[in-house]
């Protein structure tokens, strides 16, 4: 038998696809009857067969489909995928092309839809602990390197954090101009075969009194020097700008190209005066419908498929204040609050409701003319996804820097509430309280990073009265909490906690470590570096049976460690890739998975990446 030569494959595309055949005929559970004859058809021709050119050169391979006039095959030797022009080959291989490519056409659209259905990440953390949606098909080795870069988006987006004073808290000096303004801590989330993602930018004519003041300008001059804000993204004095204009950007997941972009309001609030509050949280996609949070204090329900803002819902008083902050700012009677930490949470949607964390009441302090916002008493609002209109409201059960939790318990999905001296259970339909605990969760660093999941609870527990607080796990059912183990009193706690069935991860001491969730007792541990929560994104996220978590270290630099999740096998499977990762501030900005490719912000080139993982 002759191998087909260079020649013959002068003119092909090729491209290595070591998990094309393994995502193709994963096997599907519950399909139905014609699906399962489908299934059967196409396993039958994805068995390797010898193909061969007009020339009679002949290879081993496997047909994946054909668009047109050209055939693309897998090389059985080393799975390096061909498209070629089909009449290339011999006439009983065009006819076997031709007799069957409708079944690998419909068993691509079947595959298409079933992954649609299953993995999506709709939400921050999703689902509620940065874990794989169910029916994923599990990863070989994933790599995040040039070569498996699909798209760089076509719209700009705002980075994160910057490092220093120049987000605005100094009030002397000249920070670089040319950097690019900060656009909000929002993660990326995805819906219907889009990107979603929220970011902020300042917006109108009247600049920072305090600022303007530093700079040794005036309004007037200010306004002189103004250049024209075009597109997403803003430097120079513009940054200082009092007012925000809300977006939601809509990206197409293979292309990255822009579906649409809504202004949600120019009625904002320049959250970046104090880059602590830089504000931002995550949207939610659920049931044809997008859920964002504005700097406006008000909540966003946008339709999926156009960008058409559908509904608004004012967060009061919390709206009325922000409105009466920009007014006086806007008219020169006082400056803009500075806020710190303010709604660095994320919205999370269930049966038709997004629930709103709403942060309605919350300590004010101010120290050398900043105001800092502390919230921790919140009401959790439901709102109903295709109307905005209020389906309940249960005060006093949340907290600033935390987003609801979904939990499944005996077959049903609850809410858990996390406030930081009482964790709630709810019934998603009316918010009844079906137990309320007498620890709560109230972290040394953020209370985002709470580990919760449908067995058990590990958290920094705190009781109301009580200066003292430890990390404890606990088996988490219908009838409340139930302590396992506690580790005492823990300062280096900076990531979220990952729950995977019995096992759970967390950074400890420059060191990620696998835990039992039952007992607490160390399984493994493997180095990442020295990564705080003030900038430096320790995000922890499954997919596919890999970890994925940040990582910064002198021998590595900045970038995402990748390794298999079994605790045995996490030494020898870490891979460090260099990524220019998003920077947030005592929140985590994570990455967001679907159909085989992981999406995530960048700081420096201010877009948003997708690479592919195989």
């Amino acid at each position: 038998m002759n191998t087909l030569n260079s020649p013959f494959l002068a003119s092909c595309r090729c491209s290595l696809v070591l998990a094309i055949l393994s995502l193709l005929i994963t096997p599907v559970f519950g399909l139905q009857a014609g699906e399962e004859n489908l299934e059967e058809r196409f396993a039958e021709l994805s068995e390797p067969r010898e193909w061969t050119d007009s020339e009679g050169r002949s290879i081993m391979a496997t047909m994946t489909a054909l668009e047109g006039d050209n055939l693309t095959l897998v090389r059985e030797v080393d799975q390096q995928e061909f498209t070629v022009p089909l009449e290339r080959f011999s006439e009983a291989d065009r006819t076997f092309a031709r007799e069957h490519a409708e079944v690998f056409a419909q068993m691509a659209e079947l595959r298409r839809e079933q992954r649609g259905s299953q993995s999506e990440w709709p939400m921050w953390r999703w689902d509620s602990q940065a874990g794989t949606t169910v029916g994923e098909a599990q990863l070989r080795n994933p790599e995040i390197t040039s070569h498996n870069r699909v798209w760089v988006s076509e719209a700009d987006i705002p980075p994160g954090r910057r490092g220093g004073d120049d987000d605005g808290r100094s009030q002397t000096g000249l920070e670089d101009m040319e950097r690019i303004f900060t656009g909000g801590y929002a993660s990326p989330v995805t819906g219907e075969g889009k990107i979603f993602h929220y970011f902020y930018r300042p917006t109108g004519t009247v600049y920072d009194r305090p600022r303007a003041r530093s700079l040794g300008l005036s309004q007037e001059e200010l306004r002189a020097q103004a250049q024209p804000l075009e597109g997403n993204l803003v430097s120079a004095h513009e940054r200082w700008l009092v007012a925000a204009t809300d977006n939601l950007v809509a990206i197409d997941q293979e292309t990255g190209e822009t579906v649409w972009q809504t202004e949600l309001t120019d009625r904002g609030l320049n959250y970046g005066f104090f880059g602590k509050g830089a504000g931002g949280p995550t949207p939610v996609y659920h049931d044809g419908m997008v859920m964002a949070f504005g700097t406006s204090a008000q909540v966003f329900g946008v339709d999926a498929q156009t960008g058409e803002v559908r509904w608004t819902y004012d967060v009061q008083p919390r709206h009325r204040r922000h409105m009466q902050y920009l007014e006086a700012a806007l008219e020169g009677r006082s400056m803009a609050a500075r806020f710190n930490r303010d709604m660095l949470t994320a919205l999370v949607a269930v049966d038709g409701m997004v629930i709103v964390n709403d942060q309605r009441w919350h300590r004010v302090d101010t120290d050398g003319g900043t105001t800092y916002h502390y919230d921790e008493f919140n009401t959790y609002v439901a709102l109903d996804v295709h109307t905005g209109e209020v389906r309940w409201e249960v005060p006093g059960v949340g907290a600033g820097g935390s987003n609801p939790k979904l939990v499944e318990l005996d077959g049903k999905t609850y809410i858990l509430a996390v406030g930081l001296f009482h964790l709630t259970l709810l019934e998603p339909d009316t918010g009844e309280k079906i137990w309320q605990s007498d620890h709560g969760h109230h972290s040394p660093t953020c209370v985002f990073n709470i580990g919760v999941s449908n067995e058990y609870v590990i958290m920094a527990a705190r009781a109301e009265g009580s200066r003292d607080r430890s990390l404890n796990g606990y088996k988490l059912s219908l009838n409340g909490l139930e302590e396992l183990w506690s580790w005492g009193s823990i300062d280096e706690y900076r990531s979220n906690i990952l729950i995977l069935g019995d096992v759970a991860y967390m950074h400890v001491n420059e060191r990620l470590r696998a835990f039992e969730a039952a007992t607490g007792e160390t399984l493994r541990e493997v180095p990442v570096g020295n990564i705080r929560p003030a900038g430096g994104n320790p995000f922890i996220a499954h997919y596919g049976g890999w970890i994925f978590t940040r990582s910064r270290s002198a021998e590595h630099g900045e970038g995402i460690f990748v390794l298999r999740a079994e605790p045995e096998e996490m030494a020898e499977t870490q891979q460090f890739f260099e990524a220019d990762l998003a920077q947030p501030y005592f929140v985590l900005i994570f990455p967001a998975f679907a159909n085989n490719k992981i999406f995530f912000r960048t700081q420096e080139s201010n877009r948003i990446e997708a690479y592919r993982l195989e």
